[in-house]
Parts: C-alpha cells; structure tokens; sequence
C-alpha cells in the first residue's frame, strides 16, 4: 500500500515490536529509532543521526543476541518439584544456552550443542539437557539463548519434573 510511518519515542529505551500477521514478539534493549517509513517494500529507521535502510542478518556487523524465556510455571502443583530432565527441539548452527531460572534466582548455563551442519541445511533436533541434581524449587523458568549472535529457531521445550519430599 506505499507508505506507511510510525512513530516511537525520542531517545533510546527498550522497544517491543509485535508482528500481528505471525503473533511473534521480540524486545529490544538501547533502541535508538524514534521513526520508522516504509516506502515500496523498503523499510527505514529514523535516528537524530539520520535515516538508516532496515535488513541483513546482523546489527552493524555484530551478531544480534536473542533469548527467549518461558513464563513461570509451578506445573500445576503448589509444592516444591525438582526437574529431571529438560528436552529441547531447536535448530541453531552455533548452539543455544539454557538457564534455569528456580524461585526468581538464575542458576549457571547450560550449554546445548547441536550436531555440526556447516551452517547449511541446519536441521531441527531434540536435546537432552543436563539439569543440576538437587535443583528444587515452587516457580521454574527457562531462558534459552543464543550464542554469538547465531540464528536460533526454538519449536518446543518438553520438562519432566518430580515432586520433592520437601514441604514448603
């Protein structure tokens, strides 16, 4: 339809852009565009340095970090749970990082390696990840991450859990 504009706020903030065709989100932090123009099928950032043409696989020669996190689930029970094993079906031609987020503390990251494809025809596997033994907790999270800016497709994370002895 030619033209379209939008408008964002003047200084750099964080910014959530939504895509209401595909009902997918990203944030981004220190977001400089305070306008955007489309103009044929060309889309351009405004900055108070000047107009920048959007696209590419990076930002300025930097990898683009991504990470998604899950909403924080007690699995339907009002108990403490341990997690026994975490399965993740992704693609990433440089692996992914998996941190576990138990009752709001992040713990270290899991690494999660995928079979070398040579970035061609990256296919899509499943993952057993190793979680820490003795991990308790009420409310879980999983932040899954990218590494080096690599492309990351995450399409499910599976979570078998156990219910502790413990009581609350």
């Amino acid at each position: 339809h030619g033209e379209s504009y939008h408008h964002t706020p003047a200084t750099a903030s964080i910014a959530v852009v939504g895509n209401l065709k595909t009902r997918k989100h990203s944030r981004y932090d220190n977001y400089v565009f305070n306008d955007f123009l489309q103009r044929g099928a060309d889309w351009y950032g405004v900055t108070t340095s000047g107009v920048f043409l959007l696209g590419g696989e990076d930002d300025a020669g930097v990898g683009i970090t991504a990470f998604i996190t899950t909403a924080e689930a007690n699995f339907g029970r009002h108990s403490i749970m341990y997690c026994l094993d975490c399965y993740l079906r992704a693609r990433s031609d440089n692996g992914a990082l998996m941190t576990l987020i138990v009752d709001e503390v992040e713990l270290d990251d899991i690494e999660v390696m995928f079979p070398s494809s040579g970035g061609v025809n990256i296919r899509s596997v499943r993952a057993v990840l190793g979680v820490p033994r003795g991990v308790e907790g009420a409310a879980w999270q999983y932040k899954i991450s990218n590494i080096d800016g690599a492309r990351l497709n995450m399409f499910e994370l599976i979570v078998a859990v156990g219910a502790s002895k413990r009581s609350r």
